[in-house]
């Protein structure tokens, strides 16, 4: 028993390591004229890591196993992932990586990038994209570039249109810069107590803007939606605030009992405000240890 315990605190522990160190950082998934899609990872460490064919890049159709490529600590690797039909021009700058006839096809609307390390099946990274995010790169001749290589992944705030035509393949990214917004920022702030941990936790979410309150979910590193605080008896729940006042109150408290079917690993609470018209998303990972 005691050997499983610490198997799985192990496999835990490796799995908050693997996290982040590679990011997807720019994609080009509907490029002008005919289709040369691309992304761009970047290595976020102190330490140079080595691709081999135990990680995957997918699309969540197709796949593609690395080949023992080294990216050096703060550097880029750019991925050719499909041409359209006969076109052989190539791209306007040499990949790193040709992982074309691989099956990954990026869509124009939505579509995910993920990075996975296969022996235990844990995600670097995983962006799930959406052609709202920065209008100017679908099919404008321009990419969805990454802003801040530590921000959250599935943040649409932390991407934006290139501000080069072409995107920057191979260097830092060079972003559209935010308009100033005349309505102050929501500043969502989750946090989480105790994290890791192994019954329950308490989930805090606050917001500024007493305005808008927060919607709350809990998601598995796939994506896949795992509590919501409604309906009542799936194991997260709000916290009692007593009379409707201080139920207005600009923070939030939950308590989440996963279910005795969620297995150990790492999960996501993602809190989302509507702020004119726009969904303003905040993102924290919780680590759960049965």
């Amino acid at each position: 028993m005691l050997r499983k315990v610490f198997l799985t605190i192990f496999i835990i522990l490796l799995s908050c390591a693997l996290w982040g160190q590679i990011i997807v950082n720019e994609i080009m998934y509907n490029s002008p004229s005919y289709d040369r899609e691309w992304i761009e990872l970047l290595n976020i460490t102190d330490s140079d890591f080595l691709l081999d064919s135990t990680y995957v890049l997918t699309d969540g159709e197709g796949e593609y196993h690395f080949e023992g490529i080294e990216i050096l600590s703060g550097q880029y690797l750019t991925v050719y992932v499909y041409s359209y039909g006969s076109d052989t021009t190539g791209l306007y700058f040499t990949p790193d990586v040709d992982a074309r006839g691989h099956g990954i096809q990026l869509n124009n609307d939505s579509d995910q990038v993920v990075i996975r390390y296969i022996p235990d099946d844990t995600t670097l990274d995983s962006v799930q994209y959406y052609d709202d995010w920065a209008p100017g790169s679908d099919g404008g001749g321009f990419t969805l570039s990454r802003r801040d290589p530590y921000g959250e992944s599935n943040d649409p705030t932390n991407w934006g249109t290139s501000a080069d035509s072409l995107g920057t393949p191979g260097e830092e990214n060079n972003v559209v810069k935010i308009k100033e917004k005349t309505t102050l920022p929501s500043n969502l702030k989750i946090s989480v107590s105790p994290n890791p941990f192994n019954s329950s936790c308490v989930i805090f979410v606050e917001t500024q803007n007493l305005a808008f309150l927060p919607e709350i979910a809990i998601y598995d590193l796939r994506g896949n939606l795992i509590a919501t605080p409604y309906p009542a008896g799936a194991g997260f729940v709000p916290l009692d605030k007593g009379d409707s006042e201080i139920a207005k109150q600009s923070s939030r408290g939950f308590i989440w009992t996963p279910d005795e079917k969620i297995p150990s690993g790492i999960y996501l609470v993602r809190a989302t405000i509507l702020q004119q018209n726009k969904s303003v998303v905040c993102t924290k990972r919780i680590v759960y240890l049965k």
